[in-house]
């Protein structure tokens, strides 16, 4: 019903037809026996199936472009490939346009093609997928890259960034990143760096081009052995 709901808002046609295009698209987002899947109710439902069901109202209606936030959000690892999975599907056959928002990089990483980071409520850091992980150009997408857990190298502690995101209503002056970041500069405290072109890619970062070459288990023993923002 909520999903032939979302047809009729939008659609000039019948209940009956609505309810046809509702089984049509629980099959289109693999739901197994849509047909009689159709008429159950969400608590009957598995978690994985219900945000299925959900993606099956967002292109009811096949819009251009579908804006998934956070679409893997409290599911296992396995439903979380499959909703993934269920995603790429309808964007070859629908030919739809993706946008991810997510705070899991391994989802970032696995499926996207471009990159933008966002801090403060704006984007600091715009790049394809595999430039922006083996070379971030920017403080605090090296700190998100450099958090991730590895297997391969053996740390005493994981890293963090140090400190808190500001309030969006109490912006501090100059750079929104400068209290938390280890390669800040007196300049960063009152110029805000603006989002400039850096080869192909851009980054809101004074230091963007001068930055040392990446490691993340470089940049964390850095800032594990400093614990201080710099002058």
């Amino acid at each position: 019903a909520q999903i032939a709901e979302a047809v009729r808002l939008h659609q000039r046609v019948t209940r009956k037809q609505a309810m046809a295009r509702a089984v049509e698209l629980l099959h289109l987002v693999a739901i197994p026996q849509p047909e009689r899947r159709v008429n159950q109710y969400p608590h009957e439902f598995s978690g994985g199936m219900r945000q299925r069901a959900v993606i099956a109202m967002a292109v009811a209606n096949d819009p251009d472009l579908l804006i998934a936030d956070e679409p893997t959000t409290a599911l296992d690892v396995t439903v979380q490939a499959q909703i993934l999975a269920v995603l790429r599907s309808l964007q070859e056959r629908l030919g739809l346009g993706l946008v991810l928002i997510t705070h899991d990089l391994g989802v970032v990483a696995g499926h996207a093609d471009r990159v933008a980071v966002v801090y403060s409520g704006r984007v600091v850091e715009q790049a394809g997928v595999s430039e922006l992980f083996a070379d971030p150009r920017h403080p605090y997408t090296r700190g998100l890259i450099a958090s991730i857990p590895n297997l391969e190298e053996s740390r005493e502690r994981l890293f963090s960034i140090d400190g808190s995101p500001p309030a969006l209503g109490r912006l501090p002056g100059g750079c929104a990143f400068y209290p938390r970041c280890i390669y800040a500069a007196a300049r960063c405290r009152t110029e805000d760096p603006p989002l400039h072109d850096v080869g192909g890619r851009f980054s809101a970062c004074h230091f963007a081009t001068t930055l040392p070459p990446f490691h993340s288990a470089v940049l964390a023993a850095a800032s594990l052995d400093s614990g201080d923002v710099a002058p």
